[in-house]
């Protein structure tokens, strides 16, 4: 597990490196293994995150 974590974050440093935007949430005690969780973190997060982005999306139109 740790090693899948080393890659990953290999894998978002190259992508700050080259510019690219990006967001993420880590869930330590989670590892890889959050979809069979009874944690439901990883969904609730999810699920704040796309709705921020639809307000945003909605105030911006709204501003134009």
């Amino acid at each position: 597990m740790i090693e899948n974590n080393r890659l990953c974050i290999k894998q978002l440093n190259t992508l700050k490196v080259q510019d690219k935007p990006f967001e993420y949430t880590s869930f330590f005690k989670l590892g890889h293994n959050t979809s069979s969780s009874d944690d439901t973190a990883p969904v609730d997060t999810a699920v704040q995150w796309i709705q921020q982005k639809a307000l945003n999306i909605k105030k911006s139109k709204a501003s134009k």
